[in-house]
């Protein structure tokens, strides 16, 4: 696994763990990223945030986030 921030645009990732508090757990949760959950990273910038497509929703995560969120190739 790796943090979503080190992660190659235009891959489906699967999230693997979020080493984060609750707080960033439910925020992510109503985004519908959870444990499991699968997604497609579309663009991220070195010191910036990363645009994910969730089903059929592109949503930016900030650079922070996206250091907690620990993905794996899907499939």
């Amino acid at each position: 696994m790796m943090p979503l921030r080190l992660a190659q645009p235009g891959r489906v990732l699967r999230v693997g763990e979020v080493r984060g508090g609750n707080g960033l757990r439910h925020r992510l949760a109503e985004m519908g990223l959870t444990v499991g959950s699968e997604f497609e990273l579309v663009s991220r910038q070195p010191n910036g945030p990363c645009v994910v497509r969730v089903h059929d929703a592109k949503l930016m995560i900030g650079k922070t986030m996206a250091e907690k969120i620990f993905v794996q190739a899907a499939g």
